[in-house]
C-alpha cells in the first residue's frame, strides 16, 4: 500500500507542474484551485509521494443529492429507492440529502492504473466517516467524466439517472450507510 502525504492548497501555495492527461483537470489545478480554496468553495489537496513529489490531487465540497435529479418511473419507485437507503418514512418527502461531492480527482498520467485513485477514494470515504461524527452526510457524489465511470462503478457508485447520459459527465452517487453503519455501531461511542 503506497504511503502518501496530503497538502491542502491555500492562497500561499506554490503549485508544481502537473499533468494527468486531461486538459480540464490540469487547468482546474493550475488556474482555479487556489481561487476555490480562498473563497471556501472547495478544499483541494495535493497528494505527494514519499519523495514529496506531487502525484495526484483531489477537491471536495459540500453538496446535496437532489431527489428530483433521479430518474424515477413512478412514485412507488421513488419510495422504494428512499426506503432501501434507510430514509425514515417521515423524511421521504425531503427534496435533498446531505452529500460530499468529489469536485475533481486526478492522478499523474504516468501513474494511471497503479491503485492511486483507489487509495484516494478510500481516503475520501474516511473523510466522509469523520464528517459524520459532527454533521450528517448520507451520500458521496461525483460528476464523473465518461472515461472515469468504470472506476466509480467498480467502487460501488451508481448512476443517478439517465437524464445526463448525453453529457460529458455523469452524476454518480455512493450511499455511505454501509460504511457509517460499520463504523458507528449502536453499542459503541465513537466520539473524539
Amino acid at each position: 500500500m503506497p504511503i502518501f502525504t496530503l497538502r491542502p492548497i491555500s492562497r500561499e501555495t506554490l503549485l508544481p507542474a502537473f499533468d494527468c492527461g486531461d486538459d480540464d483537470l490540469n487547468d482546474f489545478f493550475q488556474e482555479d484551485a487556489i481561487n476555490y480554496a480562498s473563497a471556501h468553495l472547495a478544499k483541494t489537496f495535493m497528494v505527494l509521494n514519499q519523495h514529496r513529489k506531487m502525484i495526484a490531487y483531489f477537491s471536495l465540497f459540500n453538496d446535496s443529492l437532489r431527489v428530483e435529479e433521479i430518474s424515477f418511473t413512478s412514485a412507488n419507485q421513488r419510495k422504494a429507492f428512499l426506503k432501501k437507503r434507510g430514509i425514515p418514512y417521515e423524511k421521504r418527502h425531503l427534496k435533498s440529502f446531505g452529500a460530499i461531492k468529489i469536485g475533481r480527482l486526478a492522478v499523474d498520467k504516468n501513474l494511471h492504473n497503479k491503485g492511486i485513485g483507489q487509495e484516494i477514494l478510500n481516503y475520501i470515504i474516511s473523510i466522509a466517516i469523520e464528517c459524520n461524527k459532527s454533521c450528517a452526510c448520507k451520500f458521496l457524489i461525483v460528476d464523473a467524466k465518461k472515461k472515469a465511470t468504470t472506476f466509480y462503478l467498480k467502487n460501488g457508485f451508481d448512476f443517478l439517472g439517465s437524464l445526463d447520459d448525453i453529457h460529458e459527465t455523469r452524476l454518480m452517487w455512493l450511499d455511505l450507510n454501509p460504511f457509517l453503519n460499520s463504523y458507528f455501531k449502536p453499542s459503541e461511542k465513537n466520539y473524539p
